[in-house]
């Protein structure tokens, strides 16, 4: 069976999804930091893993069943953050719904032994810290120290409603979305 990397993620709707890929743009133009062009902005829940690729519809299937009964909420984002030396992320406004989403998620997938033990162990055991990447990886630490000081002074205010959650599916130079599945009550 071929396995390709996939992971599970939030993405906003496409008019702050093009405002944030803007960001990324800016970055790109820049500082050479053209990286987090490879995926729509988003803010990930499960992060890449491999699954074979002629079941990748079992896996939309289940989280499905997943997202069914569940509430969409208002993700509120509020300026930027940074993993210094080279990452630079919008920063969603903490949010006990995301945090449960997640943790939920988590257990769910294991449930479903798509998580072994000791993969749900070592995720509850790493903070979750949700975040819009905008550069990343090819940013230079110069490049950082330039961008970050004005950057982190930036406003950036924006709000939308979570109601669905996304499968990506890597290629070759970056990720697609393969699969939006909305979240029901």
């Amino acid at each position: 069976m071929l396995e390709r990397l996939y992971f599970i993620a939030i993405i906003p709707p496409l008019p702050l999804r093009e405002e944030i890929t803007r960001i990324k743009e800016y970055f790109a133009d820049h500082h050479k930091s053209k990286h987090a062009l490879r995926s729509p902005p988003h803010i990930t829940l499960i992060p890449p893993f491999k699954y074979p690729e002629e079941q990748e519809t079992l896996l939309e299937l289940d989280l499905k069943k997943f997202a069914k009964n569940r509430r969409p909420f208002l993700q509120e984002l509020n300026g930027f953050g940074a993993f210094p030396p080279r990452v630079i992320y919008i920063e969603p406004v903490n949010n006990p719904q995301l945090f449960k989403l997640h943790d939920e998620l988590l257990i769910f997938m294991k449930e479903i032994d798509f998580l072994k033990e000791e993969d749900l162990l070592k995720e509850n055991n790493r903070a979750y810290r949700p975040h819009l990447t905008v550069a990343h990886r090819d940013l230079n630490i110069d490049a950082f120290n330039k961008a970050w000081p004005d950057l982190k002074k930036r406003s950036f205010i924006q709000s939308f409603y979570v109601d669905s959650i996304f499968i990506l599916k890597n290629r070759k130079g970056g990720w697609d979305i393969r699969a939006e599945i909305n979240l029901t009550e």
